[in-house]
């Protein structure tokens, strides 16, 4: 019997993200069985797959707990990628201190705390360089889309209405015109890269170069606290003085499957040998 995938996706189906049918097709080529299925599919038989797969899509919108419960269930029925403990952490954005508490530069954030005043983050935006503010909150339970401001009283109740529900508030800059770069670890190792100059533009394949490297590979070590993850995506900014994380994606992301030919490709074997010991056939690329 074929090794058997259950690819959750937003709505069980291939969606519109262009990462389900390229991993679909390399999952079939890669002599392996998968089906698109929703996360909160309640008749759904989570034994009858082997891996059960995390794709892009597959959104919380406000159901955080009830999605943390059915992942540690299903894990004691098949093999959840990425595991219980890693969705927990990643859908919770205060997983960005932890990267900063492990040496990593992230993108400047002023948090504030429930408890936490207003009026005293409001001083501190006022002497920030900041011109306009972003402002989310830690969990998708107390919002599930990020508030744009110029106004650092604006920027400050907001965030201590996120607080009020029980999360951090979290404020940075607008990014505006920053060039970004979106790197895609696959079975723990870099797959490809994309770019783009401004926000306006679209994505392109990027080479990873050398001297970014050994940071990708730092970010993923402090990022992914020792689990075994089968996939992420590091999402940088350029700052002065080089790259800055604005996110540690563990959880849904899009993969960016198709800037890359092998890199579907690679995800499926990364699959594969989660469910049969087997090695990628080379050359795949990537980087080792």
């Amino acid at each position: 019997m074929l090794p058997q995938i259950a690819y959750v996706t937003h709505g069980g189906d291939t969606g519109t993200d262009p990462d389900i049918p390229l991993a679909l097709a390399a999952f079939a080529n890669a002599g392996m069985q998968a089906a698109t299925v929703r996360w909160d599919d309640n008749d759904m038989r989570w034994d009858a797959f082997d891996v059960i797969l995390m794709g892009p899509g597959a959104r919380l919108a406000g159901r955080r707990q009830e999605f943390l419960r059915w992942a540690r269930d299903v894990e004691d029925q098949a093999e959840l990628v990425n595991p219980a403990v890693t969705l927990a952490r990643n859908t919770d954005l205060t997983y960005l201190r932890d990267l900063q508490s492990g040496g990593i530069a992230t993108v400047d954030t002023v948090w504030l705390e429930p408890g936490d005043a207003a009026s005293d983050v409001e001083q501190r935006l006022q002497s920030s360089p900041w011109a306009r503010f972003v402002v989310a909150p830690s969990i998708p339970e107390c919002g599930d889309q990020p508030v744009m401001t110029d106004s650092p009283h604006g920027a400050a109740q907001v965030a201590a209405g996120f607080a009020a529900k029980g999360c951090s508030g979290i404020i940075g800059p607008e990014l505006g015109d920053s060039c970004a770069m979106a790197i895609t670890i696959l079975g723990g190792r870099i797959s490809h890269a994309v770019v783009r100059d401004t926000p306006n533009d679209r994505w392109r394949r990027q080479d990873v170069e050398l001297g970014l490297v050994d940071l990708v590979d730092d970010i993923f070590d402090v990022g992914s606290h020792g689990e075994n993850l089968l996939y992420a995506r590091i999402d940088l900014v350029a700052g002065a003085g080089g790259w800055l994380v604005e996110r540690f994606e563990a959880t849904a992301p899009s993969l960016f499957l198709d800037a890359d030919v092998r890199a579907a490709d690679r995800l499926a074997w990364a699959v594969r040998e989660r469910i049969t010991g087997d090695l990628r056939p080379e050359p795949l690329g990537g980087s080792d």
